[in-house]
Order: C-alpha cells, then structure tokens, then sequence
C-alpha cells in the first residue's frame, strides 16, 4: 500500500491499538470528549474501517485492521525521526509539511482540515521537498551579529506585531540585547506581508540527537536563522543567514533522522 487517507481520529485509534498513547505532530482530535462518547466514536470508526476495506468487524465484534494498514501508518505512531515544516508557503487549512521515519521507511503525511493522507515515499523525495521550502520567497544571503533570544522575548515580539504595535515590539526586542538590524528583519518578517516576508520553521526529531527547530525570518532587509539551543530549547541563537550552510544543516539532520553515516 503506498497511500493511505485517515480522518485524525482514525489514525489515533490506530496508534492506540498499537500502544501508543502519543503521537508526534499530531493534534488530540478528542480533547473535549467524555468517556462515553470516544467509545461511541471508536465503535463508528472501526465500522468506517470495515466499510473502506481497511480492516475487517465480524459479527462477534472482532476488528482486525489489514497488515498493509498497519504497515503504513506504524510509521507515523512509532517514528523514530520527524520532520515538520511550516510557514507562509502553505495554504489556509493545512498543516505543515511533515515526514515520518522508521527503520528507514519514510511517509509523507499532509493533514488538511483533519483529513489525513500518508504517503510512502523515499529519502530523495524527502529531502528536494525539505529544501524547495527552503527556497520559497525572497530569503536572501546576509551578515548579522550572533545574538541569543529567549522564545518568551520573540514570543512577546510577535504578539506586538499582531497587535499592529511596533514600536512595542522593536522595545521588546531592544530590551533583549537584540540590534536594530535584526529587530527589523523579525518584525517585517513575522508580519508576512508581500512576497518578501517569509516565517518558515523546521522542525526535526530523532531518538538518537533529540529535538531541534530551525526558524527562518526573511524579508526585503534580509534573512536570519533562529535556532533551538541543543542545551535549552526556550533560547534560539540568532544568525546570519546562508543558504549553503542552511542547506547542508539540513540535510546533516535527515541523514540523522535516517541512519546515515554523520553522528
């Protein structure tokens, strides 16, 4: 089987029957329901199931999801490396872009309004997606003095930008040791206004190297890097931007993810 269509529901009671009580990048689509009614949908969705050919419900109330469902979607609840990527690029309504590994098997997972595709899909096909969205808008080379934010201060920055306050937010930052240069590239940038403010972010997971996020902030003035400190995820290190070094960041953190040859 190489595709696979699930409603978020569906996919966490798949993850259930496989003792999996936590799933990676995906949303608690019962948060709200009491216990009486997840039992109710879980009897409607193992019925769904059955309808769609995806497992089978005999008359004594046995379900058996077929060993190719389980093959394809195992790959998402028990990943061992993740990867997400969101920004201005994706359309209203969906998710980020993210990407499942386990023993080296590889799907796609697209979640449009709680509507969930997976995809099987390899290595190369993985990484010139991860790296077409790093090319998306205007994300131009530039030199700007390292600096180190706390994720509460571009937090608080960001809220001021929504709020359309930004002689807040330049405070804020200003307040952080951040310089103007900077201050001016996150504020145009989070805005997201004209093809030349980009907000992408990757995300990456894996067993061995633990969780990282790298965020990319451009606009007309330039582009900086934002990245999750190894030792304290609530500090980014800010830097300069340059698309080779992203690039081959990047492509370190899947051949991680994939078992490659770099530690």
């Amino acid at each position: 089987m190489k595709q696979i269509e699930l409603s978020t529901r569906e996919l966490i009671l798949l993850a259930l029957m496989g003792n999996v009580t936590e799933l990676v990048g995906i949303p608690d689509a019962f948060l709200g329901l009491d216990e009486q009614e997840i039992e109710l949908e879980f009897s409607n969705i193992q019925v769904s199931l059955d309808s769609r050919g995806l497992a089978s419900l005999d008359f004594n109330g046995e379900f058996t999801l077929q060993p190719e469902v389980v093959n394809i979607s195992e790959v998402v609840y028990s990943c061992t490396g993740y990867f997400a990527v969101d920004g201005s690029f994706r359309d209203e309504g969906e998710g980020p872009m993210q990407y499942y590994i386990k023993d080296k098997n590889i799907v796609r997972l697209e979640n449009i309004d709680n509507r969930i595709t997976i995809t099987r899909c390899d290595r190369e096909q993985m990484q010139i997606c991860i790296l077409e969205a790093l090319q998306f808008g205007c994300l131009k080379e530039t030199i700007v003095p390292n600096t180190r934010l706390s994720q509460k201060a571009i937090l608080q920055a960001s809220q001021y930008i929504k709020e359309d306050n930004l002689t807040a937010a330049e405070k804020s930052l200003a307040q952080e040791g951040c310089s103007k240069e900077i201050a001016e590239i996150l504020i145009k940038g989070f805005k997201k206004e004209g093809v030349f403010n980009t907000a992408l972010s990757l995300d990456f997971s894996d067993r061995r190297h633990g969780a990282r996020s790298l965020v990319l902030i451009g606009s007309i003035e330039g582009t900086i890097v934002m990245d999750a400190d190894s030792d304290d995820s609530d500090i980014y290190d800010v830097s300069s931007y340059i698309n080779a070094q992203v690039i081959e960041r990047v492509k370190l953190m899947i051949d991680r993810a994939i078992g490659g040859n770099h530690d």
